[in-house]
């Protein structure tokens, strides 16, 4: 009996983590998957069925600041193949190389699965990555986040949950938007402020502290 309930709770990692930090902050099963993934999904999810690839499980945890070991949430072959590109290609953006990022993120755009929102999400993300690093024109590359964004559907509203992608995109936008000029100072801040308060409240001490100094470098940057 010890070794049964030991290995459900190996196979249900996600699920377990998911149901207990969403009762922990008081968020509905709905606010969580918004944009993502359907309710049922995640219904399912914590009572550990999985039927969903490693990007969508990724996603989900992140609205909540939490994390798992990668290859816990793998689904299939094909999951592994597209997860591989994706973490070289984050790699790739932490070591701020991009001599051959365009041949990665191409092989990623023809791998992965044009139907999945979030897949597509990530290209765009890592795209705006590479174009911020060749500094296009800014405009251009407000209209990719914003296209980014509406992949889950993320608006600012009021109480919206981020994942570490839409969070960084925000991020960017309001910096791009400050350069432009076409965002006040002090909306700027407020919504700074917003996303502070955000990472404070949901982040991990691990993850909160490189996007706290993220967020604390645009304040600085909104009022030069």
């Amino acid at each position: 009996m010890g070794n049964e309930k030991e290995e459900y709770i190996e196979q249900n990692t996600v699920g377990l983590i998911m149901k207990y930090y969403r009762e922990k902050y008081g968020l509905k099963q709905s606010e969580i998957c918004e944009g993502i993934c359907s309710r049922l999904i995640v219904t399912r999810l914590e009572a550990g069925v999985r039927e969903v690839d490693s990007l969508t499980c990724e996603t989900l945890l992140s609205r909540i600041g939490q994390e798992v070991n990668q290859f816990e949430i793998m689904l299939d072959d094909k999951d592994y193949e597209n997860w591989i590109l994706r973490d070289k290609l984050l790699k790739l953006i932490k070591e701020e190389s991009y001599k051959n990022y365009e041949k990665v993120l191409e092989l990623y755009q023809n791998q992965m699965n044009k139907e999945n929102r979030l897949q597509y999400q990530f290209y765009l993300y890592c795209r705006i990555k590479y174009r911020l690093n060749r500094n296009d024109q800014r405009e251009s590359i407000v209209d990719d986040i914003e296209k980014a964004l509406l992949c889950t559907g993320h608006v600012e509203e009021k109480g919206k949950l981020y994942s570490k992608i839409e969070l960084e995109l925000s991020l960017i936008k309001i910096a791009l938007l400050r350069q432009m000029e076409r965002i006040e100072v002090k909306d700027a801040e407020h919504k700074l402020l917003k996303i502070l308060e955000y990472v404070d409240k949901y982040y991990a001490k691990n993850q909160r502290q490189k996007l706290e100094q993220m967020i604390f470098e645009e304040l600085v940057n909104a009022w030069e």
